[in-house]
């Protein structure tokens, strides 16, 4: 079931920088509708490297998120070792990822 999940367009993880963002955006939005007034959202993301170089996807998600009305309650980083895959990344030599953001946003009351 899951390994069906991985190579279809629900998983955003596999597309490219940019569909990735169009795609969160919809997310967010529904998030913001969905959400009641004093409500939180907690995005725990990582940025993604893509052709050796770093994609940053918090700052955006982030600043998506603020320009849609959302409100900065905090913002963490936090070590993160990673799945097999990654693992294996950094054995080959591979520029990996260490640390994820936990971005807790408030919707206005």
């Amino acid at each position: 079931m899951f390994e069906d999940y991985l190579g279809t367009d629900k998983n955003f993880g596999r597309l490219k920088p940019f569909q990735y963002n169009q795609r969160m955006l919809n997310v967010y939005r529904l998030c913001l509708q969905s959400i009641r007034p004093g409500g939180t959202l907690t995005i725990i993301i990582q940025d993604m490297m893509k052709g050796g170089k770093r994609e940053p996807l918090s700052e955006w998600a982030m600043s998506s998120c603020l320009r849609m009305g959302f409100e900065l309650s905090d913002w963490f980083k936090r070590y993160s070792p990673g799945t097999g895959y990654k693992q294996e990344r950094r054995k080959k030599g591979y520029k990996v990822i260490e640390n994820e953001d936990i971005i807790i946003l408030r919707k206005p009351e």
